[in-house]
């Protein structure tokens, strides 16, 4: 070791020395970069280094099985547009959280999905870090004022405690890379930078949290809304940037179609349609009056337990913002005369994180779309962490500059406490596991047909194995899910509860997302083809055989039609129903003579024949023999699918409340469904129109080569900037 010590000196001694030099600045900012994510690295140390896996409760039952998709698709099925496996099956860009275009997601696409949950966490905390420090850089701060801010929110302000949400997380990196993008275009008006913030725009979509993505879109109107309203005495620029900020959102939400299209589809069938009380749902999780002052108030954890929350019984507080990140924010507004808009902009989230409670989540459910279909108005603290952290990097940037002597260990006193902070009271709620967790269960693997896990009726069951299903590859009757068809919820739903009714029941279950399994062998379970039912005891997984599961196709003779809604969920759960025998129409059929007259079939027996020709998720192609009736499809009836009789487009119809099927003759037929989204040219549209829009933006004329970093801050929002501070702005010239 003392061979090495006299060559290390020098080297260090070498590197202080440069980054002192007055023509080092880019290597200083190197260095903090560097330093940001050897922070980060530390802080997830026992995944990046140890090898474990990064576990969070969500991670666990949702999000690994979905990414761990991705990675069968990238090396086995390839990309088709629906999507078999979860419930009766759904198209594959209709869950939104699913990240099936997500940038950062990619990484699950070329790695196994446990090894990329090791270091995860860090690549997005890291980028978060570097996107937000180079904004505030960018914005005039220095750099100890722009890593405080970095560091307060990425460590802070709820952010890290959403690494368990990767579309949650992945929403957010992008948000200041956007703003960096736009503030680089309006220093240098140079068109790509506009073009690069379009494509910022488009992956915070892609990421792709839809709370998040209003709470973003509000936080981007604010910032580059508040930067227009600054140049309103020059109508030339302000034509001339409202313009570009007008063509960013148009490419960049027209790049997004393919994500937001089929999720926008989605979200008009899906369950929580079926709320009772939407104001209800949309009130779960949020603070009280107290709770949103404590959030401001992290170091109070030193000293108290983890209270739990009013609105969320089963939950605790968990800490928040830094007294010190309030208190600079605070200063910036009221000392230094900066910042008084987006500190108001910055109330109006925490008055949000009140809910109904207070004025802005009425505002936003009544002008947004499916905004009151969104619940955990309490995360509404991430984007107030921003804008005070951004307060609070320009506040300490003028501290320091008011303070010459002793200024540099100020400021590093003020990293190391937000540092310190996050340290202690943020990465304790950091937890890992062995990758052994995340490996499916061999009865689950080797199943054949579809599955059910029956979480009700297991004890201690592992949460991955909710949707372990998924990760192998088999048809899973999702017992836990954010989004599900709203049509199969219904079906399911009334089978095993009778009717939809009970309003609390049927929010609850809506609520949390799953749907427990009160009687495996109902009809409407054998109806949906489930085959085994996969129950947890006593350490050991258990396996039952479900009776006379309907075939993935079948032939069923005669249809009943329930117009009543009551009727039609008794029918559903009556247990004189066979779904071999009879199909369940909500209308007529539109040519009742091609169903056939009622049959007798003996228990076991089955009617007609069908044979698969080929088979894939978005193709079917299936001969057909029978005397007549209705070719019913155990797959999930949703717009965009296709039938065809003898090459001779047919009628797609809605059997037993959520399934396709279609009228056959009698004969031999050949029958062909096939899957195109209905959105598909919409989205190729909005391709072209985006196309021409970044051409347009990219083409723009630039001012200069050169951008200039004032040391006087210039902030976005009005009430921010005054000539005065242009005119006393100073600092370093940095070469684009």
């Amino acid at each position: 070791m003392a061979l090495f010590t006299p060559p290390l000196f020098m080297l260090s001694e070498t590197l202080l020395r440069s980054a002192r030099s007055p023509d080092a600045r880019w290597l200083r900012e190197g260095l903090v970069c560097l330093a940001i994510a050897c922070f980060f690295i530390a802080w997830y140390a026992p995944g990046v280094i140890g090898g474990q896996v990064h576990f969070a409760e969500d991670t666990a039952a949702y999000f690994f099985s979905n990414r761990a998709v991705l990675y069968t698709q990238a090396h086995a099925d390839g990309f088709q547009w629906w999507d078999p496996l979860p419930g009766l099956g759904q198209p594959r860009l209709a869950n939104i959280q699913n990240g099936s275009l997500a940038p950062l997601s990619t990484l699950f696409y070329l790695l196994p999905t446990e090894r990329v949950f090791t270091f995860y966490a860090a690549i997005c905390l890291t980028l978060l870090a570097l996107f937000s420090y180079g904004l505030f850089r960018v914005k005039g701060v220095g750099r100890i004022g722009s890593l405080f801010g970095a560091l307060s929110f990425t460590t802070m302000g709820n952010v890290t405690t959403h690494v368990q949400h990767p579309p949650v997380i992945e929403t957010l990196v992008w948000l200041p890379a956007t703003l960096l993008a736009w503030e680089l275009y309006l220093r240098t008006e140079k068109g790509w930078w506009a073009a690069l913030a379009a494509y910022g725009v488009a992956f915070q979509c892609y990421g792709a949290s839809p709370q998040f993505l209003i709470y973003n879109g509000l936080l981007m109107t604010f910032w580059i809304g508040g930067g227009l309203w600054a140049e309103r005495h020059d109508r030339h620029r302000l034509f001339r940037d409202a313009s570009v900020a007008l063509g960013i959102a148009v490419a960049g939400l027209c790049l997004a179609s393919w994500q937001l299209l089929p999720s926008l589809e989605f979200a008009q069938m899906s369950h929580r349609g079926l709320l009772s009380s939407a104001e209800t749902f949309r009130n779960l999780y949020r603070a009280a009056p107290h709770e949103v002052l404590l959030a401001l108030a992290a170091e109070v954890f030193w000293f108290v337990g983890k209270p739990g929350l009013v609105h969320a019984a089963l939950y605790t507080n968990l800490p928040n913002l830094s007294l010190l990140t309030v208190a600079l924010a605070t200063m910036a507004a009221i000392r230094f005369n900066r910042g008084r808009a987006t500190l108001m902009a910055c109330g109006l989230f925490l008055l949000g994180m009140l809910g109904t409670g207070g004025v802005v989540a009425p505002l936003l459910s009544a002008v947004i779309p499916f905004a009151d279909l969104l619940r955990a108005p309490l995360r509404m603290i991430v984007p107030a962490g921003f804008l005070l952290s951004w307060l609070a990097a320009y506040g300490l940037h003028r501290v320091l500059q008011t303070t010459p002597r002793g200024a540099l260990a100020l400021g590093l006193v003020a990293l190391a406490w937000i540092a310190g902070v996050g340290w202690t009271l943020k990465r304790p709620l950091e937890h890992y596991t062995d990758g052994a967790y995340f490996r499916v269960p061999e009865v689950i693997r080797n199943a054949e047909g579809r599955i059910a896990v029956d979480f009700a009726s297991s004890r201690r069951l592992p949460l991955f194995s909710l949707n372990a299903g998924l990760a192998a590859g088999v048809p899973t009757l999702l017992m836990r899910e954010v989004l599900i068809p709203e049509n199969f919820f219904e079906a399911y739903f009334a089978s095993q509860f009778g009717s939809l009714d009970q309003a609390q029941l049927l929010d609850r279950m809506i609520t949390s997302a799953a749907l427990p399994l009160r009687d495996a062998n109902a009809p409407m379970m054998r109806a949906f083809g489930l085959r085994q039912v996969i129950r947890f005891s006593q350490g050991h997984y258990e396996t039952h055989l479900v009776d006379r599961p309907l075939a993935r196709f079948a032939v069923v003779p005669d249809v009943v039609v329930e117009q009543e809604q009551r009727a039609l969920w008794d029918r559903t759960a009556s247990s004189s129903w066979d779904p071999h025998r009879e199909v369940i129409l909500r209308e007529p059929l539109s040519q009742p003579g091609l169903a056939r007259a009622s049959t007798h079939l003996e228990d076991g027996e089955t009617y007609g024949s069908v044979r698969l020709l080929s088979d894939s998720p978005d193709e079917e192609q299936l001969l057909v023999e029978s005397n007549g009736g209705i070719l019913v499809s155990s797959s999930l009836m949703f717009p965009g699918w296709s039938v065809q009789v003898d090459g001779r487009p047919a009628e797609a119809i809605e059997v037993n409340l959520a399934m396709r099927g279609v009228q056959v003759p009698p004969g031999a037929h050949l029958v062909e469904w096939r899957y195109r989204p209905t959105w598909l040219g919409a989205a190729i549209g909005c391709t072209v129109v985006a196309a021409a829009v970044l051409i347009g933006l990219i083409l723009l004329p630039g001012r200069s080569h050169l951008l200039r970093v004032p040391n006087v801050v210039v902030p976005a929002l009005p009430g921010l900037a005054d000539p005065d501070a242009q005119a006393d702005a100073m600092g370093d010239w940095v070469r684009i």
